[in-house]
């Protein structure tokens, strides 16, 4: 449920909105539940039940939301901006598998024999040597 506050926290900053729970049909407050609703289904693994509690929405509510996201996505370029602003902001937040895979080989690290360790390092470091190799070949425009 973690994950839906910081969604929630982000649309309401995106928005200026102070509380998306209020039940009010200014565009702002409106928009603000669509684009919740929408990266909430996206980026998470909730029911529209668990992503409606936490902005005192039912299971519906969130469905609607998320289909007129959809339906103004197409139509409408600043929603369209505006949600995919607040998508990679919560993309960046929500964004575990770093954390996961440091914490996988954090866990293995210590059994891994000293050759071994050494193995990755140097192999860390090669792959590193050629990232930064290849940015600067790369000239951006």
């Amino acid at each position: 449920m973690q994950d839906l506050i910081q969604i929630r926290a982000v649309v309401e900053d995106n928005y200026n909105i102070k509380d998306i729970t209020i039940h009010s049909r200014q565009r702002d407050y409106t928009d603000a539940r669509k684009v919740y609703s929408y990266i909430a289904r996206r980026c998470t693994r909730y029911t529209s039940n668990q992503i409606g509690k936490i902005i005192n929405r039912t299971h519906a509510s969130i469905l609607i939301c998320h289909n007129r996201a959809n339906e103004l996505m197409e139509r409408d370029e600043n929603f369209r901006m505006s949600i995919r602003y607040c998508m990679h902001l919560c993309v960046n937040i929500l964004n575990k598998e770093s954390t996961t895979y440091k914490e996988s080989l954090d866990l293995i690290w210590s059994n891994l024999s000293n050759l071994q360790q050494e193995d990755i390092l140097s192999m860390a470091n090669d792959m590193t040597a050629k990232n930064n190799g290849l940015k600067k070949e790369i000239r951006y425009v």
